[in-house]
């Protein structure tokens, strides 16, 4: 596990205009977490999956608490679904991920 101090100094360094996904994203590409490999964007089903382990069978997705209630039972469906493929997942909302960014990736 890498030290805060670490993390602060690498979300630091992001120019102001790099949104929170894309840094999640950083942490997760090149098997910087743990030395798994994350696909972003992966298509499983009728879904994409904001970042997915194939070896793990993890996802981690990213809610957008703007959207509308649709949005919100079409999460739940893909959650459903998830679980019915024995698929792990974290979920967070756009804002924890802006606000609390050192939870998020540990």
């Amino acid at each position: 596990m890498r030290e805060t101090k670490s993390l602060q100094s690498v979300t630091s360094s992001f120019p102001d205009s790099v949104t929170a996904i894309e840094k999640l994203w950083f942490e997760l590409k090149d098997r910087k977490m743990k030395g798994y490999r994350f696909e972003r964007d992966k298509k499983l089903g009728n879904m994409v999956i904001d970042f997915y382990s194939s070896v793990l069978h993890f996802a981690i997705l990213i809610d957008d608490q703007n959207e509308n209630k649709h949005k919100q039972v079409l999460d739940e469906d893909s959650q459903y679904d998830l679980e019915q493929m024995g698929i792990g997942f974290l979920r967070f909302t756009i804002q924890q991920v802006e606000k609390n960014y050192n939870y998020v990736i540990r």
